[in-house]
């Protein structure tokens, strides 16, 4: 939104030198007789701000011809000669005694600049410029007018050029889908015959014994040898222990010989000298700790045996399974050569067969890809196509749009006709299902039950103010931002008196919050205005009053 706070032109239709100060808030009344530069004046916040007059003509001066506006805190400044055109646009109001270098190339690349910070002109011009040929394009419009009028308004007109888009790509994807589906299915015939035909090669070559991995068999009878070395080895550390036991049981039985001895005789068996009790006690403990060294000897000699020939047993096992292993690998070995053998005699029908399929496949699974997509991209088409439709968003958003109008117009008819109304009712659907796409505007309190045909010429103009503010301000809400300069040419010249006593109290009322300059030729609706500033047009140029 744009609130102006000054504008200056020179050479500019008519305007020979006008440098004009507006307020923020409160009415600008301008009076002048016809042609004398009042609505020169808008003409020249459109030409600046955008290149372009509102009247629809062009703006090309032969002699030099500059505008210079400062609005919501910004500068802008345009001169054009001939084919010349220039734009610089600043954050500061332009000072420069010359023209500056703008850092666009052209006018065109600045005011695509500019456009980004202003907005577009047609948002301007609806919800800040009302002038008196505006006055009764919504109520003198046929219905399907009027929702146009509204559509390009809201913006939801780009749903049209969308949705014609659409319908075209949903014709393209159709036929893309179909295509795609047409060789997908023959394609998939192909890939069958080729598959009957690699099954047909494969029955005859058999099922594929499992590859023996040569270090697994060379570990396996490793294994084996390894374990059958372990059982000789144990086999002797046995024999060695059985004749350590007999080793033992002897030395054992020879000291119970010799304990028996040292019990019964009474001479020595070596010298032949009768044993003192002392000698025969010495033999006995002798014998004794050899009996008890040599039983101790032979348990642990048994105990290692008993653990040797556990160990025996496990590893006898392990060998019988090793050999098992080993020798079902070999005849997995076997197997395994001779389906070679067998497959070489089939490689060369299988390898084309494979090489087909292999081909086959992939361009089948681009081709399901293809189809998924082009599938997908169709129910997609379709659900933008509803969404686009005339009963999607876009008639969501233009039934919201007409309560917001309906609720505001109603606002101002209250102000300027009170005991009025009017209805919006957008789209009808017809028996046929078909949706007839119109607004209807419906006005009561007034026109004696013919609504705004039935009205007077004055009841007529208060409701044709009283809706083209209602647009203007909803225009501005879809705008957004701050509240604009309003610029209002000649819109209340044609309401009876009390029409103009009604706009006068409205005007007073939209000043608070904004500034509103006011062009009329009514003298008396002029002067009953309670405005901030007056001027007064007369041959190009402007007087404060």
């Amino acid at each position: 939104m744009i609130t102006v706070r000054r504008i200056a032109d020179r050479n500019f239709m008519g305007h020979k030198d006008i440098d004009v100060s507006l307020p923020d808030r409160g009415v600008v009344a301008i009076t002048g007789s016809n042609g004398s530069g009042k609505s020169t004046l808008i003409e020249a916040v459109s030409a600046c701000l955008w290149g372009r007059l509102l009247r629809g003509t062009k703006w090309l001066p032969e002699e030099e011809a500059s505008v210079r506006i400062e609005a919501s805190d910004m500068g802008i400044w345009r001169r054009r000669r001939g084919r010349i055109r220039e734009l610089v646009w600043n954050n500061v109001w332009p000072p420069w005694p010359e023209f500056p270098k703008s850092p666009h190339a052209t006018e065109t690349k600045a005011q695509e600049a500019l456009n980004g910070v202003i907005g577009p002109f047609e948002q301007w011009r609806r919800s800040s410029v009302f002038s008196s040929s505006d006055l009764a394009t919504f109520t003198r419009a046929t219905d399907a007018e009027r929702k146009r009028l509204i559509e390009t308004m809201i913006g939801v007109g780009v749903f049209d050029n969308a949705l014609a888009s659409c319908r075209r790509d949903l014709v393209v994807a159709g036929g893309n889908l179909a295509g795609f589906q047409a060789e997908l299915a023959h394609m998939t015939a192909e890939f069958e015959g080729w598959e009957k035909q690699a099954n047909f090669i494969a029955e005859g070559l058999g099922v594929e014994p499992p590859e023996v991995v040569r270090e697994v068999f060379r570990a396996k009878d490793k294994d084996t040898e390894e374990t059958r070395v372990e059982i000789q080895d144990l086999h002797r550390e046995d024999a060695a222990l059985e004749q350590k036991l007999v080793l033992a049981h002897k030395r054992s039985e020879a000291a119970k010989l010799a304990y028996h001895d040292a019990v019964s005789l009474d001479v020595c068996d070596r010298c032949g000298q009768a044993l003192s009790d002392s000698a025969r006690e010495t033999l006995l403990e002798t014998a004794t700790a050899q009996i008890a060294a040599e039983e101790l000897e032979i348990k642990s000699a048994q105990s290692e045996r008993k653990a040797l020939k556990d160990s025996l047993a496990e590893l006898s096992y392990r060998y019988t399974v090793l050999r098992k292993e080993a020798a079902k690998l070999r005849q997995q070995q076997q197997d395994r050569a001779a389906w070679e053998s067998r497959r070489q005699l089939v490689e060369g029908q299988r390898g084309e067969v494979s090489e087909q399929l292999s081909k086959l496949g992939n361009e089948l699974v681009d081709l399901e890809d293809a189809v998924d997509a082009a599938a997908a991209d169709l129910e997609e088409l379709k659900a933008v196509e509803r969404v686009l439709g005339l009963q999607g968003v876009r008639a969501h958003i233009v039934a919201r749009t007409l309560s917001g109008i309906e609720q505001v117009a109603n606002l101002w008819v209250a102000r300027l006709f009170p005991g009025v109304s009017v209805e919006l009712r957008p789209d009808t659907e017809l028996k046929s299902g078909k949706v007839a796409e119109k607004i209807s505007l419906i006005v009561d309190g007034v026109g004696h039950g013919d609504g705004y045909d039935g009205c007077s010429g004055g009841e007529r103009r208060r409701l044709d103010v009283a809706l083209l503010l209602a647009l203007g301000e909803v225009q501005a809400g879809v705008v957004g931002g701050s509240y604009s300069t309003i610029f209002a040419d000649e819109i209340f010249d044609a309401l009876d008196y009390a029409g103009r006593e009604a706009a006068t109290r409205v005007l007073e009322e939209i000043s608070q919050e904004r500034c509103v300059v006011v062009i009329s030729h009514v003298p008396e609706f002029v002067e009953g205005l309670d405005a901030a500033q007056r001027l007064h047009f007369e041959g190009g140029a402007v007087v404060e009053l």
